[in-house]
Order: structure tokens, then C-alpha cells, then sequence
């Protein structure tokens, strides 16, 4: 691996603007996640030329990810309405970079005497991605007024993480995801996913209500063997004469009970409307969740109406949201509002897609947070992915002082503690100067 050091240019904001039962639940759901999208990223290396007869692997991966395609991919009337075609082909391609913008405009007056200077503070993610490859690099920097700050970079090269701080601390901090952090490990566990899914017709043929009408959809058996499973997971699909997936349920992981179900019944297209369950009882601990996403088309646009639901013993958390999209001027707005039984949490945004020479913007001009009834704060944020990256995604880090995170001890702690309090002490002197 190369040792090159982190070249990052620190660009102005624009202005204004495992072991416990819910650990091991997480896992499990990623892990089917993880499945999910790779049917979904089948669609974009899958092209049929001709009419053939599909093997039942096949037919599944292509039911699958036709799901997914007229959810969020190239099939979708939101893909064209609000002109991201050639977003989808950045993506497709895996290589590409990008960057957000975190912008406060205003914040509640908490009785700090401080509020008032905290408006317009920011926060960046800027980077390189080489998702064919699991490559990834990235710096997260600050700005206030004249101070701008190199806050963290961090690179991903397929096998190690690592974390460093020009700023702050002069220790690369490297993590094995392997062995600490395996949700990284997502690209190689693609790899070893794929091969091992196996499919079969079983010739058990039953009927479905989609959309007000009867359909009639043929069953295939799905097994998935992976070394991030613990136990095999098997599926049953029921998928129609068009190859549209209909309905999904699945179980995995026999000690804990964790069993599934997905639900397609939209009108002009199955994914249109879904509902996704899940249950299960993990040492005695019940976990049970609901999501469900409805969307209706028209020539000016959509609107998709998502709400959850989230169980864990007494523990109820629930989420309601409401997403329109208008395609004359590709604008949008949001309405989030969670509620943990005590609180509800309230989010207000809108927003439009700005597109730019190799370049597609999304810009939330207005963001507002309400907790207990309560005004937060606003913001705002722009993210914008970047289609003028070219060459290797250089993914060195500093060599001051390797520490690898499984040998982290509470001296490294103290050592890079007093680093970043000593620089934060220096930043909070010029802060001073303008307060």
C-alpha cells in the first residue's frame, strides 16, 4: 500500500445555506441488506440482448433487482422526471466523488451565552470512491467566519480503515474490518455472497391481489450460505409471469427466530407500494419491526408516503414521512416526524437538484428541527456528486505512529486527548477575538 500523505483541498462552504440480542439483530438485518443490494447492482451489470429462458437463479436476480429498479434505479419515473439519468450511469460505473455541507443557520437559545456566535458554522465530507474496486478516501473539515479547520481524513483500501488528523492528533489509527468493523467488509462480502446464492423452482404456483388485481406467481426456494451467517438463510419467492417480484419471506438464524416478509402490491408497478416486516426473539428479548412505502405517480411528479415501526420489549419507536417531488422544476419536500412515545421529533425540509457540468447537486435549501415542540435549530446542507474524478483513488495515509485499533490502550486515549485539547485551546483563542 502506498504511505503518501493526505493532499486535501479544504474548500469554502457555500453561504448560507456481538454480542448482545439487538447487536446480533442488526447484524442479521445487515447481512440481508447486503443481499438486497446485491440484486440490486445485478441490474446494472445484467444486460438481456435477447429473450432467453432464464435459469431459476436468474429469474430471481432479475425480479430482485427490477424491484429495486423501479424503486430508486433506472426503471424508476423518478429517474427521468427529476433528470438523473446520468447520475445513475456515475453510480454504475463505481467511480466518481463527492462531497456535503452542513451548514447551521440558527440554533435555540440553550443559555449558553454562546448561540449567537454559533450561526453559521459547518461541517464538509469530501472525497474519492471506487466502489469496483472498495476503495475510498475522504477528509471532514470545519469552517467558522476565517477559521477553517482539517478536522479528519480517513481512507478504505478493501482490507484496512484508517482515521487521521492533520489538525488534531498525529497518530493513523488503522481498523481491520475483518475483525472490528464488518459492515466495511461489504465490498469483499459481495464477492462471497454472490456464488454461494442458490435458487430453485419448486413448481408451487399460488395468486396475489396487486394493485385490485389477481395474479397469478410461480415459487422459488433461495438459499444463502455465508461466512457472515451463522445459519443458512432461506427465502421463498413468488415472482409473476413478467419476472416482477410479488412477495418475499424468509427466515435466518434458527436460535433467535428471526423470520421476514416483503410485500409488493403498487398499482402501476409492484414496488410502488411495499410493506417489509420482520419478528423475532432473541434470549427471550422481542424485536419486531414494520416499514411501509407508498407512492403514487403522475406526469408532474410523486409522492411517497414511508412509515416505520420499531419494537424492542416495552421500547416502541415509530416514524412517519412524507416525500413530494415535483419534476417542472425537480424541487422537493420533506416532512419527518418520530415519535419514541415521550418526544416527538419533527424535521421540515425542501429542496431542489441543481445540475452542473459532470456534476448533479442536491441542495436543502431549508432545514428545520423540532424536538418536544420545541424549535432547534435550521440548516442548511448540499450534496453534490462528482463525475470528474479520474485516476486511482489514492487511498495512503500518514506513517507518524500506526496504531492498529485492537491494541489501543488507555495511554494512546490520554496521549491523543491532550493532542486535540491543546488545539482546540488554540482555535478557542482566536474564537475569542471575535466574541
Amino acid at each position: 500500500m502506498a504511505k503518501s500523505k493526505f493532499t486535501y483541498e479544504v474548500k469554502d462552504f457555500e453561504p448560507n445555506y456481538k454480542k448482545n440480542p439487538v447487536a446480533k439483530l442488526v447484524g442479521a438485518l445487515i447481512c440481508l441488506a447486503v443481499l438486497a443490494l446485491v440484486s440490486a447492482a445485478v441490474f446494472f451489470i445484467f444486460k438481456k440482448e435477447e429473450k432467453k429462458k432464464l435459469t431459476p437463479g436468474e429469474t430471481v436476480k432479475e425480479a430482485v433487482s427490477d424491484c429495486f429498479s423501479h424503486l430508486f434505479g433506472e426503471k424508476s419515473p423518478v429517474t427521468e422526471g427529476m433528470g438523473l439519468e446520468e447520475s445513475i450511469k456515475l453510480i454504475e460505473s463505481g467511480r466518481f466523488g463527492y462531497r456535503a455541507d452542513l451548514r447551521l443557520k440558527e440554533i435555540k437559545d440553550f443559555g449558553l451565552g454562546v448561540e449567537q456566535y454559533i450561526s453559521g458554522i459547518g461541517v464538509s465530507f469530501d472525497g474519492d470512491a471506487d466502489l469496483k474496486k472498495h476503495r475510498i478516501n475522504g477528509n471532514v473539515s470545519g469552517s467558522w467566519t476565517v477559521v477553517a479547520l482539517d478536522v479528519l481524513q480517513y481512507v478504505y483500501d478493501g482490507n484496512v480503515f484508517a482515521l487521521s488528523s492533520d489538525d488534531f492528533f498525529k497518530e493513523t489509527l488503522t481498523i481491520t474490518p475483518s475483525e472490528v468493523l464488518p459492515f466495511i467488509y461489504m465490498g469483499n462480502a459481495i464477492e462471497k455472497i454472490t456464488p454461494e446464492t442458490e435458487a430453485e423452482k419448486t413448481g408451487e404456483r399460488k395468486s396475489f391481489t396487486v394493485g385490485g388485481r389477481e395474479i397469478s406467481c410461480d415459487a422459488y426456494k433461495i438459499k444463502v450460505i455465508s461466512d457472515w451467517l451463522n445459519d443458512t438463510a432461506e427465502m421463498t419467492a413468488y415472482i409473476d409471469r413478467n419476472n416482477r417480484l410479488i412477495y418475499l419471506e424468509g427466515k435466518y438464524d434458527k436460535k433467535a427466530d428471526i423470520s421476514f416478509k416483503l410485500s409488493l402490491d403498487g398499482k402501476d408497478h409492484p414496488s410502488d407500494k411495499l410493506e417489509f416486516s420482520f419478528s423475532s426473539v432473541i434470549k427471550e428479548v422481542p424485536v419486531d419491526g414494520r416499514l411501509v412505502i407508498d407512492s403514487e405517480n403522475t406526469k408532474e411528479g410523486r409522492t411517497s408516503k414511508i412509515s416505520g415501526e420499531l419494537k424492542i420489549k416495552e421500547l416502541k419507536l415509530s416514524a412517519d414521512m412524507k416525500l413530494e417531488l415535483s419534476y417542472a422544476d425537480k424541487s422537493f419536500k420533506l416532512d419527518f416526524s418520530g415519535n419514541d412515545e415521550v418526544k416527538t421529533a419533527n424535521v421540515m425540509a425542501a429542496g431542489k437538484m441543481v445540475f452542473e457540468k459532470g456534476n448533479t447537486k442536491m441542495k436543502v435549501e431549508s432545514l428545520s428541527l423540532e424536538y418536544g415542540g420545541e424549535k432547534i435549530g435550521t440548516a442548511g446542507i448540499t450534496l453534490t456528486l462528482k463525475g470528474e474524478s479520474k485516476g486511482e483513488v489514492d487511498t495512503g495515509y500518514p506513517t507518524v505512529r500506526v496504531i492498529e485499533l485492537k491494541d489501543f490502550t488507555k495511554e494512546n486515549f490520554e496521549e491523543i486527548k491532550e493532542q486535540v485539547m491543546k488545539r482546540i485551546n488554540e482555535y478557542m483563542e482566536i474564537f475569542k477575538k471575535f466574541i
